[in-house]
């Protein structure tokens, strides 16, 4: 595993602030709202039916390939966006209907998600952007989706 982001030098890898989620992402400096914090990148692959990894990214292609950003996928180069954890809780509160742009984001924000994933249009890759002022020592924490969770059992924040 090669770990290289062409966006940061300000983040490293810690235990997680999240009971048993294994290793996290921290900032060593202040992150403003608005901008590229990481890259989620790692093989594309097309899963076989069946298959699972918690690495998994949909890049919503029509072949329906992901990004495999698995720490024990071998040749992978990837960006700490693969290290980054959900705030899941078993008690997930789900955004009011009809939500976006601004008013979404604010909406994540408040709930205690600090960046979120952006397609690189043309590219095999995700940015993750920040949603709001992020503090030094702060972990880093991005919405999976439902999708994600669906049969999971979530580990309480």
């Amino acid at each position: 595993m090669n770990i290289y982001d062409d966006f940061t030098t300000t983040l490293v890898l810690r235990p997680s602030t999240i009971l048993d989620s294994g290793l996290g992402v921290f900032t060593l400096a202040p992150i403003f709202i608005g901008v590229p914090v990481c890259e989620y990148k790692g093989n594309i692959v097309i899963p076989q039916a069946g298959s699972y990894s918690d690495y998994f990214l949909d890049l919503n292609l029509e072949d329906n390939s992901v990004i495999d950003a698995s720490p024990y996928s071998e040749n992978s180069i990837l960006g700490f966006g693969g290290f980054v954890n959900d705030r899941y809780s078993k008690d997930r509160v789900h955004p009011p209907e009809k939500l976006e742009g601004k008013e979404y984001l604010e909406w994540e924000a408040s709930v205690g998600y600090n960046c979120v994933y952006w397609r690189v249009p043309q590219q095999n890759f995700y940015l993750l952007l920040s949603i709001r002022d992020i503090e030094e020592s702060e972990e880093l924490f991005v919405n999976y989706g439902d999708s994600y969770w669906e049969g999971r059992n979530a580990t309480e924040v």
